[in-house]
């Protein structure tokens, strides 16, 4: 898809009636990126990918799609501010990572980067990243903070992440997925088990993992979770 499609949440409709809209994308073609709503509930982010038809890709850039209300919008790209310059030069875009956002900070954990998501991979080099990346989308600041203590190696790929709002700052949640060594090729990363599950503090910006008990699934990759406030301060996913 070369377009933004967009479907109405304000009447019902069903498989066959339902009407999509499409907004011509000025924004670079990727797969597998990481999208952050804003906290006005007007415009989303999206950061990181594969380009498609293994183009060549195009400088690091985060752009934003800013709705109409009726259901189209224009992209446009977000003009880096102060560190955040100096930290999107460093960066390297990947894809099939981890993302999930609390109410204004989106954030974007390992994935694989290759030759189809930044320059500075050649070859048929497949890195699996680590590093936790992290956007205000009020303050324009990204930073780029250290995995050590997720599992042996720090990185995750196409792995789930979930923000659960509990503590002062919430904390991350990261399941199943894969991890390896950074380079590697492709598929050479052993899956996560759902045995013992993976947070980080956003608050003291720290590791825990916490055995997890009763039924738990079989190991897998790009899957889809949802969280969903529960009953008694509870959090279900």
């Amino acid at each position: 898809m070369n377009g933004t499609i967009s479907i109405p949440l304000k009447t019902s409709w069903t498989n066959t009636s339902v009407t999509f809209k499409q907004s011509a994308k000025s924004a670079p073609l990727f797969n597998q990126q990481g999208i952050w709503r804003h906290p006005s509930g007007s415009a989303f982010y999206i950061w990181g990918g594969l380009t498609a038809y293994f183009g060549q890709p195009p400088p690091l850039e985060i752009w934003r799609f800013s709705a109409d209300g009726s259901g189209g919008g224009l992209w446009n790209k977000e003009t880096p501010r102060g560190s955040t310059v100096v930290e999107l030069s460093k960066a390297v875009r990947a894809g099939q990572s981890a993302w999930t956002q609390s109410r204004n900070v989106g954030y974007f954990l390992g994935g694989y980067a290759n030759a189809q998501s930044d320059t500075s991979v050649t070859g048929d080099t497949y890195l699996a990243l680590p590093g936790l990346l992290s956007y205000d989308m009020t303050s324009g600041e990204l930073t780029n903070s250290s995995s050590v203590g997720l599992g042996p190696y720090g990185n995750l790929v196409s792995g789930a992440a979930e923000f659960v709002p509990f503590g002062p700052s919430g904390v991350l949640l990261f399941l199943g997925g894969g991890q390896g060594p950074i380079a590697t090729k492709y598929g050479g990363w052993t899956g996560v088990d759902f045995n013992n599950l993976t947070f980080y503090d956003i608050a003291t910006k720290k590791w825990h993992s916490q055995q997890a008990t009763g039924a738990r699934p079989t190991r897998r990759e790009r899957f889809c979770t949802v969280g969903v406030a529960g009953p008694n301060n509870t959090y279900e996913m």
